[in-house]
């Protein structure tokens, strides 16, 4: 038989080699001794069902010119492919294609030389692997490419060298460290910290203060007066956390009256909701006047998200009182914190739960509780909303109805913006792309026009008719260019891929510019039910440009040595000016009266006043961006390389009076904040001496003395400030009396509590401080 050709027992026996016929049958028809038609698979093989049908690469290459395309295989019980093609990773790979890339399979020709040995012809003709089986050479050369073949065949729509591990510079961190944090490539102070100097200050990375004064008895007296600036901050900060755990008091005695939890809830409806779609306003409505009707039946889920709702509220609140509702609303959310820490997290897996951690994420941002590092806890919101199944668009689904349905559409573009945004806070990749979800955007629809009776889903409006879902929607459109931004401006080779920052940009300009265009109009149109309020394009604006900021700093910082960036410049310095705009108070539409019947002319100032996060880090951002730009022309030794042409080599007398006027007002603007609760003092210290810089440059006087003078004068009027209100701060004796009575009121008597379950603070941050620059600008 032709698998049974004996070989030759004698070596003494000059005979020549007999060549082995190529197998043509399949390797089931050769074990079973049955007739094989030679098909793909084989008429046997498809009778008995077999998984395989697999022939030796000899018949392979005598059956390409003459087999027929594969047939449709019978469904086999067994997942495995068939021989027709190659999988990788997903991907098919016909063996048609292998074969045209690589040639025929044959054998060779030529045919043996009596004269020549067989020990020699057969290390000429072909080699022997180490466990002795006959492997031809040609043949393994072709391995070879089919291997290459596969290596670079494309996986999901993406070539698979482009998606392996990609290999970091070892040159450096392409980032700061701080505090055991990486602040990432694509952080805004990762721009200041390449420099040799910034201000009156001297840059070095290799040092744990990466921050130090140029003279260095200033620094010495700077950094005491900064020290005792942060023992009273961490005093206030202390004095407002509250002092026993959710589980010790109850903190429904916490409700300030009706009236004022109105106005409160009023506040953050007209504001934030409109932005960040988290709450159905009929639903929640409903829920509010539940609790007043019936407090002890109002689940503690219920109560909660009206904590945070009313903590966000009074970010707005503008009553004498301000100070005692501050301190109150940062007790919510420590006591918000508290309950989500607490054990059972199964049972919190609920699309409430997921409302309550969304508005503790805004809320957390807006009070400077550990805003600095939402990145983490938003990265642990987006996981368990991804584990409910958000990232699917839930019409795969016939468990929700219509209501609920929309909700979470709304949820999911919540937490993609809230992580996008936050990704930027920290210097951080989103974590996520467009291709690991499929949720539809939600409906253009206004909240009374569903509800849990509805049974279709309601008819979107058209795209130019304005909604209270339209500020979601349109933030919506351009999410996946500003994804892309996140991840291209923490990628350290960015330097290498300005073509792609161009496409970027356009793509992100002309959303912007619809997104603007479309809120103007909307604004204007005296028959529409709902209208963008300033503080709603103000907002909207903003996190836009922050992401044109971002990805044109690499570049613009170059510009002035390379004519090819000058784009970038221009963008990157109109995009800074543009973030201190105050949104135009003309023709100011009057908001739906079912939401607030309050004025919105002063919600973006109170907003600027009271709110940290991301708002505060743009402010910061951008000063420095218009700072840098007025003084590097003033100092530059350096001939510019086209004054005649570019104009961004000597700012004009009115663009520098125009900052100098800018930074005064950021100036009285910092200290404000202190005044109104804030504890950083870092920001009113870099104004301060960016504007004594630019006015000593302007008078023509040292300007070194001048920046350490406006330092120590900043440092000082800042620690009066905080030292007024350290002196505000109730005893230990009175807030334990105080906390004695809402114990008793929850039934904590004297003794009862238990000492193990004590939880004095939650503290978001360390206390440890080893970077002028990088930590406390949050404060």
């Amino acid at each position: 038989m032709e698998d049974l050709i004996p070989e030759a027992t004698s070596h003494s026996t000059a005979t020549p080699r007999i060549r082995r016929r190529p197998a043509l049958s399949c390797a089931n028809c050769r074990r079973r001794k049955v007739r094989c038609d030679r098909k793909e698979p084989c008429e046997q093989c498809r009778k008995s069902r077999s998984a395989t049908c697999t022939y030796t690469p000899e018949g392979l290459s005598s059956l390409i010119d003459h087999v027929p395309n594969p047939t449709p295989f019978r469904k086999s019980r067994s997942p495995l492919p068939t021989r027709d093609a190659f999988r990788d990773g997903g991907n098919v790979i016909r063996r048609e294609s292998v074969v045209r890339a690589i040639g025929p399979l044959t054998t060779p020709e030529t045919p043996p030389d009596d004269k020549t040995s067989n020990s020699e012809r057969s290390f000429s003709d072909s080699h022997f692997t180490a466990s002795g089986n006959h492997v031809d050479h040609d043949l393994a050369q072709r391995v070879e490419r089919i291997e290459g073949m596969l290596s670079s065949a494309k996986i999901n729509g993406k070539v698979a060298d482009g998606i392996q591990t990609r290999k970091l510079p070892t040159s450096g961190l392409n980032g700061n460290m701080s505090k055991n944090r990486y602040y990432g490539h694509g952080h805004w102070l990762s721009g200041i910290v390449q420099a040799p100097s910034f201000m009156c200050f001297e840059v070095d990375l290799s040092d744990d203060d990466v921050m130090k004064m140029k003279n260095k008895e200033a620094g010495e007296a700077i950094n005491s007066v900064l020290n005792n600036c942060k023992t009273m901050a961490r005093a206030i900060k202390a004095a407002q956390q509250p002092q026993f755990t959710i589980w010790g008091v109850s903190f429904q005695h916490t409700m300030p009256e009706r009236s004022i939890a109105d106005e409160l809830v009023a506040h953050y409806l007209r504001t934030h909701e409109s932005t960040y779609r988290i709450l159905h306003i009929p639903s929640f409505h409903k829920e509010y006047a539940q609790y007043w009707g019936n407090p002890q039946t109002t689940s503690t889920l219920s109560l909660i998200k009206i904590l945070l709702v009313m903590a966000i509220g009074t970010c707005f609140y503008q009553g004498p009182d301000f100070d005692a509702h501050r301190t109150q609303a940062i007790q919510w959310i420590y006591t918000a914190q508290f309950w989500l820490a607490s054990p059972n997290e199964k049972s919190r897996l609920r699309t409430a739960a997921i409302q309550v951690e969304c508005l503790l994420l805004l809320a957390r941002s807006i009070y400077n509780i550990g805003a600095d590092l939402l990145w983490n806890h938003t990265g642990s919101v987006l996981r368990t909303a991804m584990s409910m199944g958000f990232h699917r668009d839930p019409k795969h689904s016939r468990r929700y109805s219509i209501l609920h349905k929309e909700i979470r559409r709304r949820l999911w573009a919540t937490i993609l913006e809230i992580n996008l945004q936050a990704c930027l806070d920290s210097g951080m990749p989103p974590m996520i792309s467009t291709d690991d979800f499929d949720t539809e955007p939600p409906s253009n629809i206004n909240d009374d026009e569903i509800d849990e009776s509805t049974q279709t889903r309601p008819s979107s409006h058209a795209p130019h008719v304005y909604t209270q879902s339209s500020l979601q929607i349109a933030l919506l459109g351009s999410l996946a260019t500003r994804l892309e931004i996140a991840n291209l401006a923490n990628d350290p080779g960015i330097d290498g891929l300005y073509e792609r920052v161009l496409t970027l940009d356009k793509e992100l300009l002309r959303t912007y510019k619809d997104s603007h265009s479309f809120l103007i109009r909307a604004a204007q149109d005296k028959f529409a039910r709902f209208k963008p309020t300033p503080f709603h394009c103000k907002i909207l604006n903003l996190k836009i440009q922050r992401f044109l900021l971002i990805l044109h700093r690499p570049f613009a910082t170059q510009a002035r040595n390379n004519p090819h960036f000058y784009y970038s410049h221009k963008i990157h310095l109109d995009t800074a000016i543009a973030i201190h705009s105050l949104p135009s108070q003309n023709d100011t539409p009057t908001p739906d009266s079912s939401i607030s019947p309050l004025k919105t002319e002063d919600d973006y100032d109170r907003f600027r006043l009271i709110s940290n996060g991301f708002l505060k880090e743009l402010l910061i951002h951008s000063i420095v961006i218009i700072y840098q730009e007025m003084i590097s022309p003033l100092e530059d030794t350096l001939p510019s390389f086209s004054s005649s042409l570019f104009s961004i080599n000597t700012p004009s007398v009115s663009a520098r009076a125009s900052s100098i006027r800018l930074l005064q007002t950021m100036l009285d603007l910092a200290t404000a904040r202190i005044e109104a609760g804030e504890t950083a003092v870092k920001s009113h210290l870099l104004y301060s001496i960016a504007l004594a810089h630019l006015q000593a440059l302007e008078e023509g006087t040292p300007h070194d003395d001048a920046m350490t003078k406006a330092a120590m004068d900043s440092l000082a009027h800042c620690q009066e400030i905080l030292r007024h209100r350290v002196a505000k701060i109730p005893t230990i004796e009175e807030q334990f009396s105080d906390l004695g009575a809402q114990c008793d009121a929850s039934g904590f008597a004297d003794g009862e509590m238990d000492a193990a379950m004590q939880d004095w603070g939650m503290e978001f941050e360390p206390k440890d401080v080893d970077s002028w620059l990088l930590s406390g600008w949050y404060g």
